[in-house]
């Protein structure tokens, strides 16, 4: 009953904070954000799981100190343990996907981008279907900062065939962003 619970409140929390940047910055102050943390890492229900990175999406949206406070947090790394453990849950995938791409530019966050693309990959190849998957996937991995070990994974063959899979499945919500990845790395989807 609690898990249900807190599962309705971030629902209704996420819902409210949607559009609401009055109501984000307030919950900001009001430290919201260690109680999603709490329920984050205790809940194993994926309804739950997706609420709250929703919630927390929402919330980092109001500013970038806020994504910066949730950048340096322990929120990073559940957030990539969500994405290996949950992958055969699109909604969760998705949610996780939304999420880090509010926090993925922060300047000292915690990512590890190079496994974190590795996860974001693995994902789509698990999930081909899901247009969420594959449009948060591709458009979470088209702002990842450059480097060396991300260009050798996104030049590599079986990286391709991902990208290329999605653009084609989905070339209206994929394809620019994949363009993008592959131009950045010199070479581009045809």
């Amino acid at each position: 009953k609690d898990a249900d619970l807190a599962q309705t409140a971030i629902n209704a929390l996420s819902y409210l904070t949607s559009k609401n940047r009055r109501l984000k910055n307030m919950m900001v102050e009001d430290s919201i954000i260690s109680t999603v943390v709490s329920i984050l890492k205790s809940s194993t229900q994926s309804t739950t799981l997706a609420a709250c990175f929703g919630l927390l999406k929402n919330l980092c949206e109001a500013s970038e100190s806020t994504a910066q406070l949730v950048g340096d947090s322990d929120v990073i790394l559940i957030a990539m343990n969500t994405i290996q453990v949950y992958c055969e849950i699109p909604d969760i995938v998705a949610s996780t996907f939304s999420f880090l791409r509010t926090v993925v530019t922060i300047e000292n966050n915690q990512l590890h981008y190079l496994e974190l693309a590795q996860k974001v990959l693995s994902a789509m190849k698990d999930n081909p279907n899901d247009v969420r998957v594959q449009s948060d996937g591709c458009h979470l991995l088209a702002e990842l900062p450059k480097s060396r070990a991300l260009k050798s994974l996104f030049q590599s063959e079986s990286t391709e065939m991902i990208l290329v899979a999605a653009a084609k499945e989905f070339p209206d919500l994929c394809k620019n962003a994949i363009d993008g990845i592959f131009f950045r790395n010199r070479f581009l989807v045809n």
